[in-house]
């Protein structure tokens, strides 16, 4: 029986699908290890600079619907001088 269950498992192994099947899998974990690694390389790179830090901590997390809604809310409590410096400010690009 245990022959039988390796034998079947071996051949599926060497079907041609089985190959493409794990180099799919493999490229899959491989993007996403990448992906982390770019990520990693960034920090590291930008680890030094406090204002690149600043920079891409809000790249990530300020964007148009965020300062719109940080606009009106700042309107709605009065605060002009806000809302103008917020208006004034466009967010960064993204890395």
């Amino acid at each position: 029986m245990e022959l039988r269950r390796r034998n079947a498992l071996v051949g599926i192994v060497r079907h041609p699908a089985g190959a493409l099947l794990a180099g799919a899998l493999f490229a899959i974990a491989a993007s996403f290890f990448v992906r982390g690694g770019i990520v990693a390389h960034e920090r590291a790179a930008v680890a030094d600079d406090p204002v690149a830090i600043t920079d891409q901590a809000l790249a990530q997390v300020f964007d148009r619907g965020v300062a719109e809604r940080e606009i009106n809310a700042a309107l709605a409590a009065g605060d002009l001088d806000l809302a103008q410096s917020l208006s004034r400010s466009p967010p960064t690009a993204t890395c």
